[in-house]
């Protein structure tokens, strides 16, 4: 039984594509849909000579992820799913795996990288989906 799903997300149609099926097995199972982003660009600190410009595009970043995350968090929980945000800075793999430890998640659901297809993956063991 799955009590956690963790959703990546990144802004984009592809990664919103997994939604549906996130939505579907998070209501098969009562589980919750934890959605999470990832600010990360690391090329800012070495593309701007003031580093308060790369802490000005950070928080930009950081203040769009938070309007989307809302946005579609408001969205599930208004169709009934129990669901909450989280926005982290670092690595995106890298994040994900952490959170999915930290958090004792069950299932990964996310799109693959530009192509739409979706991938599972259950955290603890093999292959999902």
């Amino acid at each position: 039984m799955y009590r956690k799903i963790l959703v990546p997300l990144d802004g984009s149609n592809v990664a919103e594509g997994v939604l549906p099926h996130a939505s579907a097995l998070a209501y098969s199972e009562g589980a919750e849909l934890i959605l999470l982003t990832i600010s990360a660009n690391p090329a800012l600190d070495f593309v701007f000579s003031d580093p308060g410009l790369a802490d000005r595009a950070m928080e930009e970043q950081e203040e769009h992820s938070k309007t989307y995350m809302t946005k579609i968090e408001s969205e599930l929980k208004a169709a009934g799913f129990k669901t909450s945000t989280l926005l982290r800075i670092g690595d995106v793999a890298e994040t994900i795996l952490e959170v999915a430890e930290e958090l004792h998640i069950d299932i990964i659901a996310m799109s693959t990288h530009g192509s739409g297809t979706l991938v599972a993956r259950k955290h603890r063991g093999t292959s999902g989906l």
